[in-house]
């Protein structure tokens, strides 16, 4: 079933932390009403063969601030992106049921490509199938989350919002891990995982700790790399 490695990470206790950081609720979707995040600024790809759920996508997006470009397969997706610069799409969202090239095989076809932003771009499916299974497939393929449609406003936005955050902190800690002289061993190991693509959640019951240097603060349940 795979394979199973063990290690230690040194760790510091939060000292500053007075209580818990409790974990979120299963099953909050909806945005704060007080929020005033938006996707300004952001350029999604999506990839939806059908007329009325793209037409949805693209008003809740554009309604977030987002601009959105279309592409109707997911033949046409890989393509678009193959063409695209580096960095052009901050996120893309992929139906999973499309002609010509399923979401899947176009997903499975991205993270493949020789690109530094291939196997990095925040993938989201989109689906009617909810199972288990099918959750599992879409993250076996490559793709970083699910969204059952019809697609809310409220899932689109927190999705992205949280994706697109994960992204930037990552970003931020690995060029303060690259600035310091002196980086601890489990800062080391963030770059390895970082470098290889790798995922894996650390759970800690008590407070949040840090890096014995201080540069990367590991809370109650959180991806300690959030890229597959």
């Amino acid at each position: 079933k795979g394979t199973t490695i063990s290690f230690q990470l040194p760790l510091l206790l939060d000292t500053d932390q007075q209580q818990m950081i409790p974990a979120d609720k299963p099953g909050n979707a909806k945005l704060p009403k007080e929020s005033k995040k938006t996707l300004n600024g952001t350029h999604i790809l999506i990839a939806e063969d059908n007329e009325i759920n793209m037409e949805i996508s693209e008003f809740f997006l554009t309604d977030l601030g987002a601009t959105v470009e279309k592409v109707w397969n997911g033949q046409d997706a890989l393509t678009k992106f193959q063409q695209s610069e580096p960095g052009t799409y901050d996120a893309i969202l992929m139906d999973i049921m499309m002609p010509v090239m399923d979401g899947l095989e176009a997903t499975r076809c991205i993270r493949m490509l020789n690109r530094p932003d291939a196997k990095k771009i925040p993938i989201i499916a989109m689906t009617a199938q909810t199972a288990t299974d099918s959750i599992v497939t879409c993250r076996a393929a490559g793709m970083n989350a699910h969204i059952c449609k019809p697609a809310t406003k409220e899932q689109l936005g927190k999705t992205l919002f949280n994706l697109l955050e994960k992204d930037q902190i990552q970003r931020d800690t690995l060029y303060r891990i690259q600035n310091n002289k002196n980086p601890c061993t489990t800062c080391l190991f963030y770059c390895i995982l970082y470098a290889g693509n790798f995922t894996f959640t650390i759970y800690i019951r008590k407070r949040p700790y840090f890096c014995t240097c201080k540069l990367i603060r590991i809370d109650i349940r959180r991806q300690f790399v959030f890229r597959i």
